[in-house]
């Protein structure tokens, strides 16, 4: 019998929590009656509520099992490090306890992973959100399209199915990374599932413009260097078109005298020189930070004060 590992990140959520795990539970018992599973819940620290029902949850079902972390490391540290713990034959990457991403789309996510497919994609097709929000995500996934290179699909979600072969691989990384984008770096063999994003079940969200703001610009520096290397180019060319205007400038005061105030022409090339060679220099510099990073970076260490229902 094949395993799906259901990871939950959760903070303060004694509202949704409940729900969410009995829900699972009934599409396991239901629809997916021939898979085994396992509901791993994530939790940054939360309130002492949070945590009572916690451990009533896991005490009263051994498939569900809790990473206790000992501070609240933010919900995206603590969600790449809990990736990590999961041992299903496939992995649910991302179910909130909110319950904004329908629990309905397992069993879909399972359909398309037993067709073939090694990684099976949640995307966003509606959001009952703010319509500004919704613009400020769909001009965020045209920039970071845009700045990486790479097809960034349009309200891509990090809720996703991987296979276990791309699992393992993402547990060998040891430098940060943006899982929303990760899995496609390991296979093309890939399949969405568009659906409705909802508002929450109950209670109010601990997200908030900057903490998006994190996210989108964490999602910029994971998927690409060319920031840098746009610095770098755009560097040159300065330098370049520098060169070609100073020697214009010089020729047509030789040939024609003074256009301007004496000493202006000067000011106007030493700008442009150290406007150039700031831009390249930051350029290399950037790429120096780069190689430091992808070669020294490691993932920021999370403490966990309790694990429940796992082996070890």
């Amino acid at each position: 019998m094949k395993k799906i590992s259901i990871l939950t990140p959760c903070l303060n959520e004694k509202e949704n929590l409940i729900e969410c795990c009995e829900q699972v539970k009934n599409i396991f018992n239901t629809q997916l009656k021939n898979f085994d599973y396992e509901h791993i819940i994530i939790d940054n620290n939360s309130d002492i509520e949070t945590y009572k029902i916690i451990k009533k949850l896991t005490t009263d079902d051994k498939k569900i099992k809790a990473l206790i972390n000992n501070k609240n490391y933010g919900v995206v540290i603590s969600h790449d490090n809990g990736i990590k713990f999961a041992n299903g034959d496939a992995i649910i990457t991302f179910l909130p306890s909110d319950l904004q991403d329908p629990v309905e789309l397992i069993p879909k996510f399972i359909e398309k992973w037993q067709l073939g497919y090694e990684l099976v994609v949640g995307v966003k097709k509606t959001r009952q959100e703010f319509f500004m929000m919704q613009l400020i995500r769909i001009f965020f996934y045209k920039i970071i399209t845009f700045i990486s290179g790479k097809k960034i699909f349009d309200g891509i979600s990090p809720y996703q199915l991987i296979d276990r072969k791309i699992h393992n691989e993402i547990k060998q990384i040891n430098s940060p990374f943006f899982s929303r984008t990760l899995a496609f770096d390991f296979t093309d063999n890939y399949s969405f599932v568009e659906y409705n994003w909802k508002k929450r079940l109950s209670g109010k969200t601990r997200e908030n413009f900057f903490s998006y703001l994190t996210t989108a610009i964490r999602g910029i520096m994971f998927t690409s260097s060319n920031p840098f290397r746009i610095l770098l180019y755009f560097g040159f060319f300065a330098a370049v078109t520098s060169v070609f205007y100073i020697l214009n400038i010089l020729i047509s005061y030789h040939l024609n005298g003074p256009k301007a105030e004496p000493g202006i022409t000067l000011i106007i090339i030493i700008l442009l020189i150290f406007l150039s060679l700031t831009l390249f220099t930051l350029g290399f510099m950037g790429e120096y930070i780069i190689y430091i990073f992808n070669h020294l970076a490691k993932n920021r260490n999370v403490l966990i004060k309790e694990k429940i229902n796992f082996d070890n």
